[in-house]
């Protein structure tokens, strides 16, 4: 008989239902176990996970985005993780949403999020559309915020064509990623082996109030700020960077919550978004992805900065989450963007 697994990672504090299933025999009142055969059950995970690893598709023409594949960890039992290449919306050839095709299970659940790949961002935006084609979830999301959506119908029972829509209107760089939670019929009849069986993500993921936080894999680092009355943009993008990942995270590598964060860097570029009546100001970046590092502020602001110019900006670090003594921080520039969903005006960050 399959065992009841409850899935807990003690680092992702991520909670995941048993997998078994129950179902009603040939006689009424008389309750077994239904359970699939374990071939089944390698040829659905397998499906699932064959569909997570295709490509993202540019929503705007339909057109399959070759160098964006699906990344899958299978932490058993149906229970995966998948993430995709850094996507730069609005640039080049990806517009304002991409889509991703997932194949899935009645009762199992999905779990998007997106997580910022640069300083500052607005909120993104998350889309589930059913197998007939119908929008059922609609959500604007701060990075790392993520959504949970269950799958209707049967336990077992496979729904073919659900596609989840990742979208942001800036030029923004993003990681669109999710999880696929198997989320079975309980066993009533079975005793489970063990209450626990964590499953650590290399990333160092962790979840806690819907929101997931990267740590910083080693915080041993030389202090950026020594000898420096300023820093650049490029500075303090390092000090959120994992130079062993390669990712950004939500932990600073040399300063701490409540510090003041002044940056002072010479303007690369300023574009004027008429749309969204926003100005998004570029600065020079050492790292391929963001090739640029970017600050959006309300209003046309074209005339009174130009390339060139120096600009000075005072900013705060917030601790924003404390799991288990690892402190996650954020500049507050972006928790007043989360709050209010539109950019701020300059002069309230101007040093």
């Amino acid at each position: 008989m399959k065992k009841t697994v409850l899935w807990i990672a003690i680092f992702t504090l991520l909670l995941i239902s048993p997998i078994t299933s129950l179902a009603q025999s040939k006689n009424p009142g008389d309750i077994v176990p239904s359970i699939k055969s374990a071939q089944e059950e390698v040829t659905s995970t397998n499906t699932i996970i064959r569909v997570l690893g295709k490509v993202l598709i540019n929503v705007a023409g339909n057109i399959r985005l070759s160098n964006h594949p699906g990344y899958v960890t299978n932490f058993g039992s149906g229970n995966l993780y998948v993430t995709h290449p850094n996507v730069k919306f609005n640039t080049g050839s990806i517009n304002t949403q991409v889509k991703k095709e997932v194949t899935a299970y009645g009762q199992d659940v999905l779990r998007p999020f997106m997580q910022k790949n640069q300083l500052f961002v607005g909120n993104a935006q998350i889309l589930v559309f059913n197998h007939n084609g119908s929008k059922v979830l609609d959500r604007s999301v701060a990075s790392g915020r993520t959504v949970d959506y269950k799958i209707p119908g049967g336990y077992n029972t496979r729904y073919n064509g659900y596609h989840i829509y990742y979208g942001s209107n800036n030029k923004e760089n993003w990681y669109t990623r999710m999880y696929y939670i198997n989320n079975g019929q309980p066993c009533t009849q079975c005793i489970p082996s063990s209450l626990e069986d964590p499953h650590p993500l290399n990333e160092n993921l962790v979840l806690k109030n819907d929101r997931i936080y990267i740590k910083q894999s080693n915080l041993d680092s030389v202090d950026l700020k020594s000898n420096k009355k300023d820093l650049t943009m490029n500075d303090i993008f390092n000090e959120f960077y994992d130079n062993n990942t390669k990712k950004l995270t939500n932990q600073t590598r040399t300063l701490d919550a409540e510090d003041e964060v002044s940056i002072n860097d010479v303007l690369a570029g300023l574009k004027y978004n008429s749309e969204y009546d926003y100005t998004e100001f570029q600065f020079k970046s050492e790292h391929s992805t963001p090739n640029y590092h970017s600050i959006m502020f309300q209003g046309n602001l074209s005339s009174r900065y130009s390339p060139g110019d120096s600009l000075n900006l005072l900013f705060k670090l917030k601790e924003t989450e404390n799991v288990n003594g690892d402190i996650f921080v954020d500049l507050n520039y972006n928790i007043q963007v989360e709050d209010s969903n539109k950019f701020p005006v300059i002069d309230n960050f101007i040093k």
